[in-house]
């Protein structure tokens, strides 16, 4: 049998098998060009350490050296060439842009020049990678004889392998966008054939560099874009999405941010999340976690302290939304009941014609929150559930606040009657920390509790009759939009 199957070779078949995956995922049904896009790092992820495992074996035939030479270009061809331009097609096909023709068709589209236009676009793109692959193999004695005079390796042209960040990331900022991007990929497309075959010289990597980089994109994809739209929005991924709501995982995801290795992550945390390290308490941090859950200076937080303020108990996105016939309708996401949310059926008839104030909290938020008003507090009620993203995707796919777990007490005040202050959970948050879990008096401002790593909700419910919102956040929230508050700010009064 021809060909090489030592362990040389083994991570370019791998490669070899995510990017081909990659392409049948995103031409199917069953897939989206986000499965193709984590395909597409994962191989280039394999990519860069195929060589570096190749040459591990000192006595390497000059057979298996041309044969790892010839097998890497293409590999390279299939998963940074083809995979690319495939995944630019489907966004056609996903955002209705490719019309379905037929032999017995007439009639041409409107845009069909433009089809004709993107799909030359990444067929350019795909010669230009087997050009640029074809060159580099051609010129292997020339580059090796140029590092031995300079010292350093370089390539000519823009390596194929890069876009294994560059295209997950354009589709990363689609998915923040939420709007079709699809001309702006085949641009990046377009310009990146060029950039191919380029007659310009490139650093070579060393390896701690290459590896450092596809290790934080690629989890920062996947947590955005895999977890995210791919779980929520495909049907191959509703079917994954069920083991990673569920509470093992969320307490593994815990067990590992609590570890001391976890520190590794809070620099490049701070520094991608713009968070301020001087705003903070940072004493005796051992963890990622103990970061996370990590105290603000207090003069960085007052809280309003005048009685007929209505506050705000966290940093957050606030969207303030009327309860109607038990029912919350919030814009650009799925109703849900008041009934469902608490399992209590007569307290949730006492917030009829009421307000939910719901508290969307980032990653990047203060995590720790207080009391939002002065009063007696119930014993805690713990209702178990799921751990969906609070993430706007998952909002509009269906009622996460009433599947996810969640704490709540009641807390009747002075000024606002009986309320209800509520922590939701969120993928990969497996504890709410609350300080008191019994009845007792409490006081606004005073520190509730925090949650542990992940995006998370606080949700405060007051009764009719009770309270005036800002009118600018009831605008805001009219129109679906999020506005951002911070702890102890005053969002309201009280109706005397």
């Amino acid at each position: 049998m021809i060909g090489v199957y030592d362990y040389t070779v083994v991570l370019t078949y791998l490669s070899t098998c995510s990017g081909l995956l990659g392409i049948i995922f995103t031409m199917t049904e069953v897939g989206h060009p986000y499965c193709g896009t984590l395909f597409l790092m994962i191989s280039g992820l394999l990519d860069g350490f195929d060589g570096k495992v190749a040459r591990t074996k000192q006595n390497r035939t000059d057979l298996e050296k041309r044969f790892g030479i010839q097998i890497d270009s293409l590999s390279d061809l299939i998963c940074f060439g083809i995979l690319p331009a495939t995944i630019g097609i489907a966004q056609l096909r996903v955002n209705g842009r490719l019309p379905e023709l037929s032999l017995t068709d007439k009639q041409i589209p409107n845009n069909m020049g433009l089809i004709v236009l993107l799909i030359s676009i990444a067929v350019f793109y795909v010669l230009s990678a087997l050009i640029r692959l074809a060159y580099f193999n051609s010129t292997t004695e020339e580059r090796a004889e140029e590092a031995k005079i300079k010292g350093k390796e370089y390539f000519t042209g823009m390596p194929v392998t890069v876009a294994a960040l560059v295209f997950p990331l354009t589709l990363v900022v689609h998915w923040f966008v939420r709007a079709d991007l699809t001309m702006f990929y085949f641009w990046v497309l377009f310009i990146m054939s060029l950039l191919f075959v380029g007659n310009f010289k490139v650093p070579k990597p060393n390896i701690k560099q290459f590896i450092g980089v596809f290790i934080v994109g690629l989890v920062e994809f996947i947590a955005v874009i895999f977890i995210l739209f791919f779980s929520y929005e495909t049907k191959l991924g509703r079917v994954i999405l069920r083991p990673l709501i569920s509470k093992p995982i969320s307490d593994f995801s815990g067990f590992l941010l609590d570890s001391k290795i976890s520190k590794a992550l809070i620099r490049p945390f701070a520094k991608n999340n713009n968070i301020k390290l001087e705003d903070y308490i940072l004493d005796d941090i051992g963890s990622f976690n103990d970061f996370f859950c990590r105290r603000i200076k207090p003069e960085l937080r007052p809280v309003d302290l005048e009685a007929n303020h209505l506050i705000t108990p966290c940093d957050g996105l606030l969207k303030v939304i009327p309860i109607k016939n038990g029912q919350v309708f919030p814009v650009k996401q799925s109703i849900f009941t008041i009934n469902d949310l608490l399992k209590d059926k007569e307290l949730a008839d006492s917030f009829e014609g009421g307000y939910c104030l719901v508290y969307r909290l980032c990653v990047n938020h203060y995590h720790r929150y207080s009391y939002f008003e002065t009063g007696k507090k119930s014993q805690d009620v713990v209702i178990p559930g799921v751990y969906h993203t609070v993430r706007p995707i998952a909002l509009e796919a269906g009622p996460v606040f009433v599947q996810n777990a969640r704490q709540y007490t009641v807390i009747d005040t002075e000024k606002f009657g009986s309320c209800v202050q509520m922590e939701v959970g969120a993928m990969l948050v497996g504890r709410i920390v609350n300080e008191q879990a019994s009845s007792g008096e409490v006081t606004r401002g005073e520190e509730k509790g925090h949650f542990e790593y992940g995006g998370s909700t606080i949700i405060v419910l007051v009764p009719p009759g009770k309270a005036t919102i800002d009118s600018s956040l009831l605008e805001a929230s009219a129109k679906g939009e999020e506005t951002p508050v911070v702890l102890g700010q005053q969002i309201g009064t009280t109706i005397s």
